[in-house]
């Protein structure tokens, strides 16, 4: 009888270590998801991988509480006589099933506010494209209208600079006899980063351009610009700008193109398609400089 008894108090105890380690990674998961969650919101790209690990880690939070609960009623139950409660124990549990859940909902309800979002932009880009058929370059290259205004406002201002240069808009107009080089005068070098979001996220935190140059980021995995040159510059110089910013560990992953366009009569549609074709054939950490 009394080896019985022995045999269920150790019993009682190896429950009481089990649920203790349980309660300890409850918490850390909870900590994890919280600071996860904390990084969404409507005004930042969310990777997709981001998107899974949060629904994965609040998965394993409910199974860990599912755990804990049949342990917390058999040592209040069957063993209760073994084991001393610990109600302090018991709220924190319970406590952290509803942060859990508290931030599980916030995150699912912000994932919406970013869906609607980008489904509004779709549609609005859609209904622009309908109303003034086929885009040209400017809406091709930037989603934001903000940042396609300044293109042709930049585009602008060189042809103002240098008054040889053929006054096209950019948005895909072809002249006949338009001069085809700007030697000596201004140009245009688009860029592209592209690699896992949270890189470009730094990466775009660093970057510090002059203030007629725009970039944007287009999408989770893209980061893109254009550089506005009033002179002819050399395309190594073009290269030490952006090159630079490789060589750090961080951003070696990176895909890095440069297209550098002297003649605003190449500007269109065809211009953008030639510039995504090269990214798509290049390699992950691959630096590659065109000229059009």
């Amino acid at each position: 009888m009394e080896q019985q008894q022995d045999r269920t108090k150790k019993y009682a105890e190896s429950l009481e270590k089990n649920l203790a380690g349980a309660y300890h990674s409850l918490k850390k998961n909870v900590e994890d998801l919280q600071e996860m969650c904390i990084i969404v919101s409507p005004e930042r790209n969310v990777p997709r991988d981001m998107i899974i690990d949060i629904r994965q880690s609040y998965k394993e939070i409910q199974e860990q509480l599912i755990e804990i609960k049949a342990i917390q009623q058999l040592l209040k139950g069957k063993y209760r006589q073994h084991v001393r409660a610990n109600p302090t124990r018991d709220k924190e549990v319970a406590e952290l099933g509803f942060l859990a859940k508290t931030c599980f909902s916030k995150f699912e309800y912000v994932l919406a506010q970013i869906q609607a979002k980008v489904k509004t932009k779709e549609a609005e880009r859609l209904k622009e494209q309908d109303s003034r058929g086929k885009p040209g370059v400017p809406g091709l290259w930037f989603q934001s209208k903000e940042n396609q205004t300044l293109f042709l406002e930049g585009l602008r201002m060189l042809r103002e600079s240098h008054p040889g240069v053929p006054a096209q808009s950019g948005e895909g107009e072809r002249r006949e006899g338009t001069q085809s080089g700007l030697t000596g005068g201004p140009n245009v070098t688009f860029f592209v980063f592209q690699g896992e979001a949270p890189t470009l996220d730094e990466l775009q935190s660093q970057v510090q351009l002059r203030e007629r140059d725009i970039i944007e980021r287009h999408g989770p995995d893209e980061l893109r610009g254009v550089l506005l040159h009033t002179r002819e510059v050399d395309p190594s110089e073009i290269e030490g700008i952006l090159q630079r910013f490789m060589k750090d560990d961080r951003f070696s992953s990176l895909k890095c193109l440069l297209v550098r366009v002297p003649s605003q009569e190449k500007f269109n549609p065809k211009l953008v398609d030639f510039i995504e074709k090269n990214l798509r054939e290049m390699r992950e950490g691959e630096v590659k400089t065109v000229t059009v």
